[in-house]
């Protein structure tokens, strides 16, 4: 008998999307104020999942509660789907191993559909960063309750604090003013699953974020029931996003571009102190044409200095995003439905 799956995230918009491109675009119409029963296949008027959904529940699934019957309908929607693709060879499945050999199946790419199976952590960004703002407050606290010490006695929490900063145990303004600094751009709200097949590479990782209205607890009751970092196997059915780090500079192609690129301090200054080529003389027309730019050039980049300058800005920006981005060899997906 199949195991029974208990979901902990099902992100159901893209359930459905898959769904109804495997079911070529039929729509999917319920009663959800009504029992779901028998004669859904007929009530819908469609095929394909339905009758599947109808052959599967061989007794009538009675609920009182709206909601819960949406939640029947949607994780049958799942294990559909992963049936189906399954049968059509279209799921890669990355089993969990604790082997030297734990290199990427050869074909996946950036359209492949993946169940992982894997030992998972979640990190709730929000979560930190409230932490990360009292970390020292909560370890003197942690501390001072852990002491055998009268409650009503004074001045402990100092003496404990002051312990504290001469073992150099508490964080440092810096680091926290850092840390709360690159959260807040960064990864405010975000609530992030990662996911490690291999055990023997943590190095290679899947990383996606998780939307927060799909999870079937409150993220504080899952943390608080599994953990952040759970010791058994979960499974993770989702999409790769990148394979490659989406953040890395492109390098260009286009020679002259980078040329440009790589002076521009040189190229701005002498285009803004001239209004025509014409006026190029001695050592702007030397510099000029020590760039190997011609005429044309200069009539482009006359038009297009703001255009540069703010691509510039973005450049630092995308340095700024890949430093705090996750790095090769990890991979970016598209969470889309977690398991146990």
């Amino acid at each position: 008998m199949e195991k029974i799956k208990e979901f902990i995230y099902l992100d159901t918009e893209k359930v459905k999307s898959i769904l109804s491109q495997l079911e070529e675009g039929l729509p999917i119409t319920t009663n959800e104020t009504t029992k779901i029963d028998s004669e859904i296949g007929a009530n819908a008027g469609i095929g394909g999942f339905l009758n599947w959904f109808k052959a599967e529940t061989s007794a009538n699934i009675l609920s009182s509660n709206q909601n819960d019957e949406t939640k029947i309908l949607h994780d049958y929607m799942y294990n559909y789907i992963e049936k189906e693709l399954n049968k059509n060879k279209k799921l890669l499945h990355v089993h969990n191993t604790t082997k030297k050999d734990n290199s990427l199946p050869k074909d996946i790419d950036e359209n492949s559909f993946v169940l992982l199976e894997c030992k998972i952590k979640i990190n709730d960004y929000n979560q930190i960063l409230a932490i990360l703002e009292n970390m020292n407050d909560l370890n003197v606290a942690l501390q001072v309750l852990s002491l055998k010490s009268n409650p009503l006695q004074n001045g402990v929490w100092e003496i404990v604090e002051t312990e504290l900063k001469v073992k150099s145990q508490l964080l440092n303004e810096d680091f926290v003013k850092s840390a709360k600094l690159i959260i807040e751009h960064f990864y405010k709200n975000k609530l992030i699953i990662t996911c490690f097949p291999y055990e023997k590479n943590n190095f290679l990782s899947f990383n996606g974020p998780l939307k927060r209205e799909y999870l079937r607890d409150d993220i504080e009751d899952i943390l608080f029931k599994y953990g952040r970092s759970p010791s058994v196997t979960w499974h993770v059915f989702g999409k790769i996003s990148s394979i490659k780090n989406p953040h890395k500079k492109t390098e260009h192609t286009d020679k002259k571009y980078k040329r440009i690129m790589e002076q521009w301090d040189k190229i701005v200054d002498i285009v803004n102190n001239h209004n025509s080529y014409e006026e190029l003389k001695d050592d702007a027309l030397r510099d000029w044409n020590g760039l190997n730019l011609k005429e044309e050039d200069f009539n482009i980049i006359k038009e297009k200095t703001f255009e540069v300058g703010i691509e510039q800005i973005y450049d630092a920006m995308d340095l700024l995003y890949y430093e705090a981005s996750i790095k090769e060899p990890s991979i970016t997906f598209t969470p889309i439905v977690i398991y146990r």
